[in-house]
């Protein structure tokens, strides 16, 4: 009998669970996402302070940096954005809350916030940079929000995180001290207590509205000058070659439908929207060539 000379391997029988994170947003931090996602028609991408509360994480700060590149299926933020953002922080005397930028978050437009290959790459390439963990998020017009947290310590990715929203617990005491000592029955009473107590953003008060004023002033300032582009891009959706008129079929980035080349079908066919993935393979090269 003599050992066997294959190379010694192992294996983890049970895999230890992990489980995600907390993650929260402030409501200031969640109407300066909406806001930039409302007020732009291309993909925008902004920066969130992380602060470390209890074990968990609270994105409370959204900065618009300057950017290199936003259209329709990509967006880049400029290295003078970096810079003038931590620039912004250090006059402020803020210098530790420049190690707390780390989330890094951006807009999908209309299309679904599943991560694309270029996003998995950008992720990887900051998580070199941040440190320990890093945080994206990817959002669209459908109010959508799909938080991942990449652990670089324990080499974990987790995806789809179900984030809070991060309340002041001070200030709801104070709404509910205060409805409680109003002069009212106390049907109106409770019903005062139960509206303090909800954990809701307001999206259509003077603070939402003042936001999205500021997020226009910095678009203004932050975005390249736009090249126009044809909105239609060559798709084969499995008509393109067939019927009694081949022709190609088109897929229209702006509104996410598919205009078929059939003559009897003269009105857009409403398709399921496409994948990130999908359309960044069939839109990447011709915006690039745009540049």
């Amino acid at each position: 009998m003599k050992p066997d000379q294959r190379q010694c391997v192992w294996t983890q029988l049970v895999s230890p669970e992990k489980t995600a994170p907390s993650i929260s947003f402030t409501p200031m931090a969640l109407k300066w996402i909406k806001a930039m996602v409302d007020c732009h028609e291309t993909e925008v991408g902004f920066l969130g302070l992380v602060n470390e509360v209890n074990g968990g994480y609270v994105i409370s700060e959204i900065f618009y940096p300057k950017h290199c590149l936003a259209n329709g299926a990509t967006c880049e933020i400029s290295p003078e954005g970096d810079i003038a953002m931590a620039q912004g922080l250090i006059d402020a005397g803020r210098y530790e809350d420049i190690g707390k930028i780390r989330m890094h978050g951006h807009s999908h437009v209309h299309m679904e916030t599943s991560p694309s290959g270029q996003d998995e790459k950008l992720a990887m390439e900051s998580l070199k940079t941040s440190g320990s963990y890093y945080i994206r998020a990817i959002c669209n017009k459908k109010g959508e929000m799909s938080v991942s947290f990449f652990d670089a310590v324990n080499n974990v990715k987790f995806e789809n995180v179900k984030w809070t929203i991060a309340f002041n617990q001070e200030e709801m005491l104070n709404k509910v001290i205060l409805a409680i000592n109003m002069e009212s029955n106390v049907g109106e009473k409770i019903k005062l207590i139960r509206d303090s107590m909800t954990m809701t953003v307001d999206y259509n008060d003077d603070e939402y509205k003042k936001i999205v004023e500021n997020v226009k002033d910095l678009k203004r300032i932050n975005l390249p000058e736009e090249k126009p582009l044809n909105s239609r891009v060559p798709w084969d959706d499995g008509y393109s070659g067939s019927g009694p008129n081949p022709g190609p079929s088109y897929y229209d980035r702006r509104y996410g439908m598919f205009d078929n080349a059939f003559p009897e079908e003269k009105k857009r066919k409403k398709r399921k929207l496409l994948t990130s993935r999908e359309i960044e393979a069939v839109v990447e090269q011709e915006f690039f060539n745009a540049r």
